[in-house]
């Protein structure tokens, strides 16, 4: 204990290491969490310490802390210059940040990371004339089961080719997409049938290297404009290297993912969330969507879901975290304790999940037996097209879901947003709302029980059923053309670029 009371900043600090060790080993975890953190301040500030107190002080609630102890690792990086390192702790902040429900995006760290790399921002050259050459990066392209956008997809593949010239990035080797991503090789096989360019990143040891290396690519390439698909880790730190005279976001969902103070202007169609909340210049355009499949499944037969000739199938769908919020799991129990010929289905969480527990918990066995946690569902578009109701989840709303159900002439009823709540990412979220404008579904987002009268609403009268549902299709034609949507995307381009002044 004298070596915690006094002596040398580095003794101390040593000694709070060793006894945090020891209170691990003896499973007190929080006082090794003490310990680590009294070390940490201390002077012992190693990248994997810092990585260590971030998380566990995360993990015990005090994420606002770890976010500090993040900020300040990044500015010592920064004070011995140390580029490398203040990517990595870049990485960790916007990791941690999104999975706690805070901002992404710092002004302290963004400054820290866009000054650190000046000085690594290659150099830029055109030696071509001809049309402008767009550089879309792709983003989570090495996970198991990503799939990439259609829309962007038939972006590239609608440009203008007088006037554009479209090639991919990839953050890594292109034989581990392929070996990694079963659906990457269909997506490699449309981009090289319209005839743009893929280029896949070499190894690296470290996220700057990394970052650094795809940009060296993207120069070599001499493109004009960098589109960048989302704006956390390798992608923010691509947009601080800047290499491309014009980097524009594509906001394909969440502003706090795909926006931030690197990029030169992000285009945002429209039914994603007001460009208000995006962190650079913001243009709005027409929302677009593209099919997953060009033949629409069949809906599966009520038999095969388990509801009765008789019963009104109100349905909803979403990954589990969905699912979390219990005034509206209360306001889906109540909708099937109050009218016996509901039969309601939760599509992703499984009965044992926590909304699971919260049914069983607080509504009796008759009405539980009218409610199915579905899990995962291989058949999901048929599974949902099977619904007389579809209801968008709450306080976060969903997109694919609603476009296959509208296009089905399903009625379904989604909430407006609740703009008080910028940049909360569990708050009142529906991307939804827009393109379901005019079908008569959108209800007010400020209180769980609007969706509830709609619900009964629609319950009660098979003839509203109807007649709200099929005006569904038709708005979701409308997005489906997008040939006007990259139309659009170009004249923003263009302006932009011609508004830069000549290098």
């Amino acid at each position: 204990m004298e070596a915690l009371a006094a002596g040398p900043l580095q003794e101390r600090a040593a000694a709070n290491i060793q006894i945090a060790q020891a209170y691990l080993d003896a499973g007190r975890n929080d006082d090794a969490l003490h310990c680590v953190e009294r070390a940490w301040l201390l002077g012992f500030r190693t990248n994997a310490l810092t990585r260590f107190l971030a998380h566990n002080l995360a993990a015990a609630g005090r994420q606002r802390d770890a976010l500090d102890r993040l900020r300040e690792a990044a500015l010592l990086c920064a004070r011995s210059n140390d580029v490398a390192g203040v990517c990595e702790t870049a990485i960790h902040f916007h990791t941690l940040a999104s999975s706690i429900n805070l901002p992404i995006h710092d002004s302290i760290l963004t400054e820290l990371v866009m000054t650190t790399l000046k000085s690594s921002r290659p150099e830029l050259h055109r030696a071509r004339s001809g049309p402008l050459r767009i550089g879309y990066v792709f983003w989570g392209e090495e996970q198991e089961n990503n799939v990439l956008p259609p829309v962007l997809i038939e972006t590239a593949r609608n440009h203008d080719r007088e006037r554009f010239e479209p090639v991919f990035f990839s953050y890594h080797q292109e034989d581990t997409l392929l070996r990694v991503n079963k659906t990457f090789p269909l997506w490699l096989s449309r981009i090289r049938a319209m005839g743009a360019g893929f280029i896949g990143n070499d190894a690296r040891s470290s996220a700057y290297e990394s970052a650094l290396s795809l940009s060296r690519k993207i120069v070599a390439q001499e493109i004009d404009v960098l589109v960048p698909l989302g704006q956390m880790g390798l992608s923010f730190l691509v947009a601080g290297l800047r290499p491309a005279p014009l980097i524009v976001g594509l906001d394909l969902g969440n502003p706090h993912v795909y926006s931030s103070p690197a990029l030169d202007h992000i285009i945002s169609p429209s039914m994603h969330r007001h460009t208000m909340e995006q962190l650079c210049d913001a243009t709005q355009v027409r929302g677009v969507y593209t099919a997953h499949s060009e033949v629409p499944p069949p809906p599966l037969s009520r038999a095969a879901i388990g509801a009765g000739p008789d019963e009104i199938v109100v349905m909803t769908s979403g990954s589990a975290e969905k699912f979390l919020d219990t005034g509206f799991l209360r306001t889906l129990g109540e909708v099937a304790a109050e009218c016996p010929n509901v039969r309601l289905y939760l599509v992703g969480p499984r009965p044992e999940s926590p909304a699971g527990d919260f049914f069983r918990r607080n509504f009796p066995d008759e009405v539980g037996a009218r409610i199915v946690l579905a899990g995962y569902r291989e058949d999901f578009a048929s599974f949902i097209r099977a619904s007389d109701i579809y209801v968008d989840t709450y306080p976060v709303g969903g997109g694919y879901a609603m476009y296959e159900v509208l296009s089905a002439g399903i009625p379904a009823v989604t909430f407006s947003q609740k703009l008080a709540g910028l940049f909360n990412k569990l708050e009142h979220y529906s991307p939804a709302a827009v393109f379901c404008t005019g079908t008569g579904m959108v209800v007010p987002g400020d209180d769980v029980s609007n969706i509830k009268q709609r619900i009964l609403e629609l319950v009660a009268d098979p003839g509203m059923r109807r007649r709200l549902g099929a005006r569904g299709p038709g708005n979701v034609q409308a997005m489906l053309d997008t040939r006007a949507f990259t139309a659009e995307v170009e004249r923003v381009i263009l302006d932009l670029a011609a508004a830069r002044p000549a290098a």
